[in-house]
């Protein structure tokens, strides 16, 4: 079962996005700002990562902000690296502290990037810009930060008085009027004078949190809506043993969500309540955005879904947000299952449900040694799960589970949409992890919401999909046929490669070497997928020192989002079966990724290798990871 776990960890390492929450897989997420721009909704999240040696090992640890966008909430693309913290010339390239940060457009129609960072002179925080004409970068830092902010989360507001404003965070809130060049603090700001025990310091702009109940208050987002100004923050309320979101003394307060109103962006600003209470795993911070898109209102912020352990290592949520008739906010509870419509025909992740039976049922990591891989359902005798908003754009005749079942069951499936359509699933006995297809009656195209219940023996159900599986449900079902080819180990990737003339594969004399250019080629599996680049990159045979074969591989590789891969094969052609391909590698190829990327785990691996070679020059190479 554990080689069949690890699949599902590969899976979840895409970094791919859907309607659930956590939204951003694959990696650490936290403080989301999303903004609009072309009708589309652009989040700029901070980016937790592991500490690596010699970094503070409980604390935050951020060294780059990524950008992730989506023109329907539910499928996000990551565009990678936007700006990187020895891209910052006044800040400390090994502070590790690019927190929360935010965008803008100006009206010069380039984009404005704020954020935190250590100076690399002096202590605390400096707020600075970086610009770019694309929303998704790359942005360019400006030499300096920003004189006479010292602090933390900037947020600007473009009011429809003309004005930027800009909130930041760090002893208290503040706001500041920018320059119409969106890089400076506009002159005709007020200042004042404050105390810090011994020091005075001539501090530029406003406290707009004078007038705000006490408390620890960070990250700011303010925001107009029908001619009033919003400040919402995270706020520490009460203090400890005080009661939680439950009832219960908590250990420690958390931060809450909470807001206040004003007619004035800088001020006073009147408090009016909160937006999400306390996190009830005590995941001491929540750090937030809000946003209209398409005439709904959304709050983003995060949780440490992926880290129940460490949770300063978060993970980015959505759920809707609505206002009453006078203005105010109604709180947001959070949810799993998030927001948009979920496709049929990809992956319904149950365990990210609308609703769930008070007994029978329950959620379960499917690997704690990596919580990237998500979850899975669990179904006793009489428990359910239900899952709402689930899109079917034509008629089904299948529906496909991955599911572990120790015994024979038979579930439920009720599909309500405009009418109900009940199907009956029997499910045979498992060895662990399997995916399994069902032919059902037709079940028309329309929208619904789903619920599985269980009348047998317990089972545990990974993900459901109703009708032909989507493109990139079919390859991970075909990765999952790939992994029995191996059931010892884990399956990785098949890699194509074009060649520059045909290859053929026999005894060679010794010393000589065969150099066969690589012209180009893809490759694919379980939460990779990308191009082989040509050039610079041989597949080579030669004769090693004892007389015996080796073959040697050089690969560049380029995955869809961005990131660059190389891979060193050097192994023995053995003789095998011919439904073996004729041969195999003994080899443990060397993977190549960048360090705390997505694909870092290729970089601890032990690989074994099945090639076949086509007349036509086409080389196929098929890895497994060694358990």
């Amino acid at each position: 079962m554990k080689h069949l776990s690890s699949l599902v960890l590969m899976v979840a390492l895409s970094g791919t996005a859907l309607a659930q929450n956590p939204f951003i897989k694959g990696q650490y997420t936290a403080d989301p700002t999303a903004r609009v721009f072309n009708g589309r909704v652009y989040v700029y999240p901070s980016h937790d990562i592991l500490a690596p040696q010699g970094v503070r090992q409980d604390w935050f640890c951020m060294a780059d902000y990524h950008v992730f966008s989506s023109d329907n909430l539910v499928d996000w693309t990551d565009h990678g690296v936007i700006l990187d913290q020895k891209e910052v010339p006044w800040g400390n390239s090994e502070a590790y502290s690019m927190w929360a940060p935010d965008c803008i457009q100006g009206k010069d129609g380039r984009y404005y990037f704020y954020f935190p960072d250590a100076p690399k002179d002096g202590r605390g925080f400096g707020v600075g810009v970086a610009v770019s004409d694309s929303p998704t970068g790359p942005f360019k830092a400006e030499p300096t930060n920003i004189k006479g902010i010292s602090g933390i989360d900037p947020c600007v507001l473009q009011a429809s008085d003309g004005n930027n404003y800009i909130f930041w965070g760090g002893g208290g809130l503040r706001v500041a009027k920018l320059k119409d060049n969106l890089l400076e603090l506009s002159e005709d700001n007020p200042t004042e004078t404050i105390k810090f025990g011994e020091r005075e310091m001539t501090m530029i702009g406003v406290a707009c949190d004078k007038t705000l109940p006490a408390g620890f208050k960070e990250g700011p987002f303010a925001f107009e809506r029908n001619g009033k100004y919003y400040l919402t923050y995270p706020w520490v309320r009460g203090k400890a043993g005080d009661p939680g979101p439950d009832g219960k003394p908590l250990d420690n307060h958390t931060e809450t969500l909470a807001y206040a109103i004003s007619d004035n962006p800088m001020g006073p600003y009147e408090y009016k309540g909160l937006i999400m209470k306390e996190s009830p795993t005590q995941c001491w911070t929540n750090h937030h955005s809000i946003v209209e898109y398409k005439g709904e209102w959304y709050l983003f912020y995060h949780h440490n879904d992926y880290s129940p352990k460490f949770d300063k290592n978060r993970s980015v949520r959505i759920d809707k947000l609505t206002f009453n008739a006078d203005g105010t906010i109604n709180e947001v509870i959070p949810t799993l299952r998030g927001v948009g419509i979920t496709q049929a025909d990809g992956k319904i992740e149950l365990d990210r449900y609308s609703a769930i039976s008070p007994k029978n049922a329950s959620i379960s990591f499917l690997d704690t040694t990596y919580y990237f891989a998500g979850w899975y359902t669990e179904l006793a005798k009489g428990g359910w799960v239900k899952y709402d908003r689930v899109s079917l754009s034509k008629a089904a005749t299948t529906v496909s589970l991955r599911v572990n079942a120790t015994k024979p069951t038979s579930l439920k499936l009720n599909m309500i949409g405009s009418t109900k359509t009940s199907l009956a699933l029997n499910i045979p006995a498992t060895q662990g992890f399997e995916i399994i297809t069902l032919p059902v009656n037709s079940i028309a195209e329309g929208q619904y919401d789903i619920q599985l219940l269980n009348n047998g023996a317990t089972v545990q159900v990974d993900w459901l999909s109703v009708g032909e599986p989507s493109e990139s449900l079919a390859r991970e079902i075909r990765y999952a046929e790939l992994q029995k080819q191996a059931p010892t180990t884990e399956f990785v990737m098949e890699i194509r490669v074009k060649c520059d003339g045909a290859f053929g594969v026999g005894p060679t004399s010794k010393g000589n070497r065969y150099v066969i250019p690589i012209v180009g080629g893809e490759f694919d599996g379980p939460g990779i997928q990308g191009t082989v680049l040509p050039g610079g990159a041989d597949y080579q045979l030669q004769d090693n020192p004892h007389g015996r074969t080796e073959l040697e591989a050089i690969y560049c590789l380029r995955t869809n989002d961005g990131v660059n891969i190389h891979i060193r094969n050097l192994g023995l052609i053995c003789t095998g079966k011919p439904e073996d391909h004729g041969f195999y590698f003994r080899c443990a190829p060397k993977f190549e990724a960048p360090q705390n990327s997505k694909y870092d785990y290729l970089n601890r691996g032990v690989f074994v290798c099945t090639p076949s070679f086509g007349a036509d020059g086409t080389i196929v190479l098929r890895m497994w990871k060694v358990n």
